[in-house]
């Protein structure tokens, strides 16, 4: 997915509302995030919750306790990863993609990390024989490497010691995963990753790029 930058949605920054959903992506969220990171008050919070439900960005559910809380869709998820960098030539999108892939193989040869990448796929205009992409479109499998659990529990020590702070035990939880993809993106704006279980890959054609043996 593409947006571009003076977009408005709901009355606030697209960008804005990109960051609302990627922090909504670590699981599900209430007002108080919406306050959190566009500084709305209450009443604004909600009129830009209810727009997002309307166009299918969220929905609403409500926990064992009986609290209101909201999810992203797919398409809040897709909106969450959105790039809104300018297309780059194909030349340029081959040379980030090598790069990416010089990454999955230091992930995969990190031992402090909690996941090991087993297979990545490409799908997108990459994949066509465009010049120019809009954005170079991944699929990534992670699986937990071995003594998984230790692993987890140093990486989310390791984090808090370093001053990172969590919305919630889900973003906490989350984090080990989060921060693997991160390292991936490498704060690239060209890609959008996805999980493989995402369903637009039953849309489109794929392609394996690089796979653990």
């Amino acid at each position: 997915m593409r947006i571009d930058k003076n977009d408005v949605l709901g009355g606030q920054s697209i960008l804005k509302v990109r960051q609302l959903m990627k922090r909504g992506s670590w699981g599900p969220w209430n007002e108080t995030l919406v306050s959190d990171v566009l500084g709305l008050d209450s009443a604004d919070s909600n009129k830009l919750i209810q727009v997002l439900i309307d166009q299918g960005f969220v929905e609403r559910m409500t926990d064992p306790t009986g609290e209101v809380q909201y999810i992203n869709t797919i398409k809040g998820n897709a909106l969450s990863m959105a790039s809104a960098a300018k297309p780059i030539s194909r030349v340029t999108a081959e040379k980030k993609l090598e790069e990416f892939l010089n990454r999955v193989r230091q992930v995969n040869g990190n031992p402090d990390y909690c996941y090991f990448v087993k297979k990545v796929l490409l799908f997108g205009s990459l994949l066509t024989e465009a010049n120019e992409v809009n954005d170079i479109d991944l699929a990534v499998e992670l699986v937990n490497k071995e003594d998984f659990h230790r692993r987890h529990r140093d990486r989310v020590n390791k984090a808090l010691k370093e001053g990172r702070r969590f919305p919630n035990v889900v973003a906490q939880a989350y984090w080990p995963k989060e921060e693997v993809l991160r390292f991936l993106k490498a704060r690239s704006r060209v890609f959008s990753i996805h999980d493989m279980d995402d369903q637009i890959l039953h849309k489109v054609t794929s392609k394996v790029i690089y796979e653990q043996p």
